[in-house]
């Protein structure tokens, strides 16, 4: 029975250490973050140099001042558009990649519930069944017809043992 005992224990420990695991999502979700900025950063850097380069060789055409002054308030209006499309993305996807945390987060802690319910049961069914073992052995042996137990009582105990260790491994 000790020995029972410490194996639920012993798997019970294991499955809080699995479930602290699971629940580092912050940290990845964290890092995912500074790479989603750090792409956009380069994807804006890299339409402001294209935005230059293109701005560049209009300027090296002749061309008189009033037409380069049009065109470089042009370029800095579509500079300006692009980096407002580009932080409403950034702004889009941010809440969409927390939403999607937030979702997550949530069925993991539902899903951490049902698992300690259900263990819970699992032990009220345990505790049950050993107050009547022990019932029974108290009214066998009140009785007189206690004595040494059977082979075939044995063998059930053994199957029903067997049976209870199913079951466990199975919520786990």
């Amino acid at each position: 029975m000790d020995d029972m005992e410490a194996d639920k224990e012993a798997q019970m420990q294991a499955l809080v250490n699995r479930q602290e695991r699971m629940f580092n999502w912050e940290d990845k979700m964290k890092k995912q973050e500074m790479q989603f900025m750090d792409q956009f950063e380069q994807q804006k850097n890299t339409l402001k140099a294209k935005k230059l380069a293109d701005q560049q060789k209009e300027l090296l055409k002749d061309m008189n001042q009033k037409d380069v002054d049009v065109m470089l308030a042009r370029h800095k209006r579509e500079l300006e558009a692009i980096e407002t499309a580009l932080a409403a993305e950034q702004k889009r996807q941010m809440d969409q990649m927390k939403e999607q945390m937030k979702s997550r987060n949530a069925k993991l802690a539902k899903d951490k519930a049902l698992r300690q319910i259900k263990l819970a049961e699992i032990q009220k069914s345990k505790l049950r069944e050993a107050a009547a073992a022990r019932a029974a052995n108290t009214g066998n042996s009140a009785s007189g017809a206690g004595g040494p137990v059977t082979e075939d009582e044995r063998e059930r105990r053994i199957a029903r043992c067997v049976e209870k260790a199913d079951m466990l491994q199975k919520l786990i």
